[in-house]
């Protein structure tokens, strides 16, 4: 309804003569105020069509899984590795003894920062890309995040208050930095003027 209103005044404002331009030019407003109106609609769609909400559901039930056995898993495989490292530092010993460097669970330690490690960046390399999904699934909204629809509209809105102003079809100045009333000016003033304006 807005469009048929904007679509009104710029007919009634050409023929009272406030848009002295010839109708192919006038036909492109007419043709970027459709753009918009299609742009609004497919940014509607977004905003109207939720993401199904049983694959939110699973994706969060498979995350919260992973978070809880991934750990496991990588405990599980580093410390296989670990021993299977010490005992091949035993066979290489050749006298059969173990040592103290050589013994199943030498080296510890470290494997415990690994773990802990791995564990702490997988899971949260998962939950955060999950987290960036759902930014994503609702970009309307007045959070940091999301899209600055209020300053869009005010441009929007600029621009349309431009067109149907009384001087819109005011003939452009010979030099606009000098505004109408270069013919009274000197010289010098007018190159004044004009390095102000770089």
């Amino acid at each position: 309804q807005v469009q048929t209103w904007l679509l009104s005044l710029v007919v009634k404002r050409h023929a009272d003569g406030g848009l002295p331009v010839p109708a192919p030019i006038l036909s492109r407003s007419y043709q970027v105020l459709s753009d918009g109106h299609l742009g609004y609609m497919q940014a509607r769609k977004v905003g109207d069509t939720p993401f199904p909400f049983p694959y939110v559901q699973l994706a969060t039930l498979l995350l919260h899984a992973f978070n809880l056995l991934a750990p496991l898993v990588i405990a599980a495989n580093i410390t296989t590795a670990l021993d299977a490292h010490a005992l091949a530092g035993v066979g290489d010993a050749g006298d059969g003894n173990v040592g103290a460097s050589g013994a199943p669970g030498a080296g510890r330690g470290g494997g415990l920062a690994l773990m802990a490690a791995l564990s702490f960046f997988a899971t949260l390399g998962y939950t955060a890309l999950n987290q960036v999904a759902r930014e994503l699934e609702e970009p309307f909204g007045h959070g940091p995040n999301h899209l600055p629809l209020a300053q869009f509209q005010d441009e929007c809105n600029a621009k349309l208050v431009q067109l149907l102003c009384r001087d819109a079809g005011a003939p452009v100045p010979d030099d606009p930095f000098l505004g109408d009333e270069a013919e009274g000016l000197s010289e010098e003033a007018k190159a004044e003027l004009r390095a102000q304006f770089g």
